[in-house]
């Protein structure tokens, strides 16, 4: 596809300014700009009382969520064109990597802002439209239709389906005119059809997530998504993919309009165990950081570990996933089971690290573990060897970022980064062979300027140090015993300090903890929504966790929570002024 209209299309998106051309985090974004047209598992959990919600926030004024521009994900976009084009061949391999954000793929902070971004979506639309098979997706035959009744009756389906909202005239007219011109200039009605497909599959209501709202009165604190905004949502967090033909159909009807609405068209895509099963262990890999185990540096840094093979990486993967996918959909789903089950998944090359005989081949089987080495999703070699998606070599462990994990991910506790001159002056500490890697990190506690934030972090991965840089349990660090003693500072506003004696006393005392259940729950929250209001300061993330304790905290029933939630129904409504 060579067309100029199409190339002249793709650099407005990475070079035009304003809401869209820029993606504004935070902001909404006119229609896209068009060219020729204007506008627009222990023993089971024990009882944990639920999260009780504040009177203020039972009723009172509706608190809207985030709303930014996002593209889609690389997953999203593969999905995406699976099911609007039937296309498998994943093109986004050869797009930059997702962006993250509160630990979640999520695109705001990073638009198509450069050339080389914008030749990558090119390339991927003009491939597209170049092997798609018009037959299956046109509604009409020019031949028994005039191609210009026909084209707008493909705009109207077709065009529907890529933006996931119907056209407005004027961009139907628009790209109506690019087919009429391809035509003038000789081609055919067959390849004038696949510039207009390239053209929509470059445009900026298909390389993002744009939400609008319904409109908001003034001085509003939220605007309603619209069906289709809503739809859309709803589609890309339980399938990552495009709402099918029945989401449309409520969004069409204005059946997305209340909780129960939106409830129950959650229930039926859920109901698609394999797309929503698949899709939702999104969560739980970038809550993980799994990636991380698949990538080359992974191997790199494990390849120093005498006995590492190759497939080390996407064993540990595998297990977590297996382990994940058997708490939640198969056991009791709860947040207690993911810390403290004493079983997981091996196959030869993780059985290595668990020291377990016997256990040959590729396959994943579960196995029960010592009670007193392992728990849960914590002792997994797949966490320990690469906490937070930070990759050490096999032979040294990670305190700061163990600890820092479990501060972040688990107690929904931020601790920023150091930055300026505190990034150039703290330094970790020196190497020294009479000392074990606990108690030199502990030193830092008496550094002034290190004990602040490190006292919340440090005495918590020390407490992990049982075992090594490839998650395999010791009780000696070359020559010197390792004290495993550790304490969580600050864990919550009423308990000053938990002390525990080793990483699976520590897994046991946050499985107990409703105050990690809930922070699980808003996790979901953000992963779902981008409302990293993690400390949970907001009526929403109040009512959030609220409503997943009162569901019997089970994670198979968290995202009914959160599609039922207002900041994933509304959002903050946005002057016009901003985008200027």
């Amino acid at each position: 596809m060579t067309e100029p209209a199409a190339t002249r299309f793709i650099l407005l998106i990475a070079v035009s300014g304003g809401c869209i051309g820029e993606i504004v985090p935070g902001s909404a974004a006119s229609s896209d700009p068009m060219p020729g047209a204007g506008g627009s598992n222990g023993s089971g959990p024990t009882a944990q009382l639920p999260a009780p919600i504040p009177s203020e926030c039972r009723a009172g004024p509706i608190e809207g969520g985030p709303a930014p521009v996002r593209r889609l994900t690389r997953e999203e976009y593969d999905n995406t064109v699976r099911d609007l084009l039937g296309d498998a061949t994943r093109p986004a391999v050869r797009f930059q990597d997702d962006a993250a954000l509160g630990g979640f793929h999520n695109n705001a902070t990073s638009p198509v802002s450069s050339q080389a971004m914008a030749r990558d979506y090119l390339g991927a639309a003009e491939d597209l439209a170049r092997v798609a098979k018009l037959d299956a997706i046109l509604p009409c035959k020019p031949s028994a239709t005039a191609e210009a009744v026909c084209a707008r009756q493909f705009l109207d389906l077709f065009g529907k389906k890529a933006w996931r909202r119907p056209l407005v005239d004027a961009e139907r007219e628009g790209l109506v005119a690019i087919f009429l011109g391809s035509r003038a200039r000789g081609n055919d009605f067959d390849e004038s059809i696949r510039i207009v497909i390239a053209t929509l599959l470059q445009a900026p209501s298909f390389l993002n997530h744009v939400e609008r709202g319904a409109g908001a009165a003034a001085g509003a604190s939220a605007t309603a998504l619209t069906p289709y905004e809503l739809a859309s949502r709803l589609s890309y967090l339980i399938w990552r993919s495009m709402p099918d033909a029945a989401l449309f159909a409520a969004a069409d009807a204005g059946q997305l309009s209340t909780p129960d609405d939106v409830e129950m068209q959650a229930r039926r895509l859920l109901a698609d165990r394999d797309r929503s099963r698949s899709a939702l262990m999104s969560f739980y890999e970038q809550w993980l950081s799994l990636g991380a185990l698949t990538s080359s540096e992974f191997a790199d840094n494990k390849g120093k570990v005498a006995g590492f093979t190759a497939d080390l990486g996407a064993s540990l993967r595998n297990e977590t996933r297996s382990f994940v996918d058997a708490v939640i959909w198969g056991g009791d789903g709860q947040v207690q089971t993911l810390l403290s089950a004493r079983f997981s998944f091996v196959n030869a090359a993780v059985a290595r690290l668990y020291r377990l005989p016997g256990v040959s081949g590729t396959h994943m089987r579960r196995v029960e573990l010592p009670a007193t080495e392992r728990a849960g999703l914590l002792t997994q070699p797949g966490f320990l060897g690469a906490p937070g998606g930070t990759l050490t070599d096999g032979l040294t462990t990670d305190p700061i970022h163990r600890g820092l994990w479990v501060r972040q991910r688990l107690l929904c506790q931020d601790i920023p980064p150091p930055a300026g001159d505190l990034l150039d002056m703290v330094k970790p500490p020196p190497n020294n062979p009479n000392l074990t890697t606990g108690q030199r990190y502990m030193r830092m506690l008496d550094d002034g300027l290190c004990a602040g934030c490190h006292r919340l972090i440090n005495p918590i991965g020390v407490g992990m140090e049982n075992y090594d840089g490839m998650g395999q349990y010791r009780t000696r660090e070359g020559s010197l015993p390792i004290d495993a003693t550790g304490e969580v500072v600050d864990f919550d506003a009423s308990t000053p300090r938990v002390p525990f004696k080793g990483l699976v006393d520590l897994a046991d005392r946050l499985a107990g903890s409703p105050h990690v259940r809930d922070c699980v729950a808003r996790q979901w929250l953000a992963f779902g929504t981008g409302a990293f209001d993690l400390g949970g300061a907001t009526c929403n993330a109040k009512r959030l966790v609220g409503d997943f304790a009162a569901r019997g905290g089970n994670l198979r029933d968290i995202v009914l929570s959160v599609v039922r939630n207002d900041a994933f129904r509304y959002r903050t409504p946005i002057s016009r002024e901003s985008c200027q």
